[in-house]
């Protein structure tokens, strides 16, 4: 009923500038009342609540499993993996910083090794830990036995390495 008096009012009114203002404050009204009868009723003295985005859901960990057999199955087969750029970028700025030359660190991180055959591999843990997850993967290259640490992070829908250690040694903390 509003509506139609301001209508009304409007075709009145001899200055556009005034039909504008009035027909945007009817569309206003009608705006919120169409947002009245369309928003849940809250009980009695409940404070309006802020409209949160919902929450993620924490990211599937098999998909942390697919990236370390990306990571590891092609050693088994003697190949070096090649899997595109795997790392955050926090891990990428240290491992630039690390490189002792022009072409990286001079071994291979994945496996801790220059030359790697006979090579296996057993993913010990996957866990999870704030910002996505650490895995525990135990090598065997050359008849060597280690276990490496892969801290993963999930971001933009996808698993990314964040670092790689071994006992206290750590890519991202550089030592």
């Amino acid at each position: 009923m509003r509506f139609a008096r301001t209508i009304a009012t409007c075709l009145g009114l001899s200055g556009l500038m005034a039909c504008d203002m009035i027909g945007a404050d009817a569309n206003i009204a009608a705006n919120e009342a169409n947002a009245a009868s369309a928003a849940p009723a809250l009980p009695a003295g409940a404070p309006p609540s802020l409209s949160a985005p919902a929450p993620q859901p924490e990211p599937d960990l098999e998909g942390a499993r697919v990236l370390i057999g990306q990571l590891y199955m092609p050693y088994t087969r003697g190949e070096i993996p090649r899997v595109g750029n795997v790392y955050t970028p926090e891990l990428a700025a240290a491992i630039a910083r690390q490189s002792d030359d022009e072409t990286g660190l001079g071994y291979d991180p994945f496996c801790q090794c220059q030359d790697f055959g006979e090579f296996s591999y057993t993913i010990h843990s996957v866990e999870r830990v704030e910002g996505g997850a650490l895995a525990r993967i135990g090598i065997d290259n050359f008849g060597e036995a280690r276990v490496i640490a892969l801290r993963l992070a999930f971001r933009d829908g996808a698993w990314l390495v964040a670092d790689i250690g071994e006992g206290a040694e750590s890519l991202l903390n550089g030592r």
